[in-house]
C-alpha cells in the first residue's frame, strides 16, 4: 500500500510539474499576442493622428483616448 501512495504522489507531482510548465507557455504566449496588438494599435493610432495633424483638425482628448485603449 505504501508504494502505491508513492507512485500516486510521484504521479501527482509530475502532473503539477506539466500543468504548471504549459500554463507558464500560455501566459507567455498571450502576453505576445496582446503586445503584437497593442503595437498594432499604437502604429494605427500614429498614422490617423498624422491625417489629423496634416489636416490641421486638433484632437483635444486624443492622448487620453490613446492612453485609454491601451488600458483596456
Amino acid at each position: 500500500m505504501t508504494d502505491v501512495i508513492t507512485q500516486a504522489a510521484a504521479v501527482v507531482t509530475n502532473v503539477e510539474a506539466v500543468v504548471a510548465t504549459d500554463a507558464a507557455a500560455l501566459v507567455a504566449g498571450a502576453e505576445a499576442d496582446i503586445k503584437a496588438v497593442v503595437d498594432e494599435f499604437v502604429s494605427a493610432a500614429t498614422k490617423i493622428k498624422s491625417v489629423y495633424d496634416k489636416l490641421g483638425i486638433d484632437l483635444h482628448a486624443w492622448d487620453e483616448v490613446v492612453a485609454l485603449a491601451k488600458a483596456l
